[in-house]
């Protein structure tokens, strides 16, 4: 909410900042949710909590709306890592987006299935056969420069995109307590 008036303002984001380093260390706060996508964000919580990559990188794929240019996020990712990375921290903080952006839908989509490989190989197998042919194609961003290859398909193919994400959705919903006991 700090943000929401002047987003890109440097001022609300580092006191934010501020704010969120004074509730993690003196109120026991462990986690923060800023308006980014949700799938884009897995990839900055898993890089916090230890993971993989560079800096650079993962703020520039975890962040959307161009969020990832912002210095004071980037000194947020930061000393995230740097909080969880000390031993003296039991309790680890976690990042959160909580936001459903325009833009890359290949993110969210690879991330189902990835999920569904861990728990039903032979499923994510079939659906990403299914599409892997149109995958490369869904760019919907309106603000990328890439040009949207999606909305030249012809519908039969644009079809079959929309039945694989559908059947992907109801084997969620079928197979959900099966899914989550063999994940977590």
């Amino acid at each position: 909410a700090f943000g929401e008036g002047l987003h890109g303002g440097a001022e609300p984001l580092e006191f934010r900042n501020l704010l969120f380093r004074f509730l993690v260390e003196d109120m026991g706060f462990t986690a923060i949710a800023i308006e980014s996508g949700i799938s884009d964000g897995f990839s900055v919580n898993e890089y916090v909590l230890g993971g993989p990559g560079d800096l650079e990188n993962v703020v520039a794929r975890g962040f959307t709306f161009g969020f990832n240019r912002l210095p004071q996020n980037i000194a947020l990712v930061r000393w995230m890592r740097e909080y969880n990375a000390d031993p003296q921290h039991s309790r680890k903080i976690e990042f959160y987006g909580f936001d459903v952006p325009p833009g890359d839908p290949k993110m969210p989509l690879e991330d189902a299935l990835r999920f569904l490989e861990g728990v039903d190989s032979a499923a994510a197998t079939a659906i990403r056969d299914r599409i892997k042919m149109m995958l490369p194609m869904l760019n919907l961003d309106r603000f990328s420069d890439t040009p949207n290859q999606y909305s030249q398909l012809a519908q039969p193919m644009r079809d079959q995109m929309t039945a694989a994400v559908a059947d992907l959705n109801t084997l969620f919903r079928i197979h959900q307590a099966e899914y989550v006991t063999a994940s977590s």
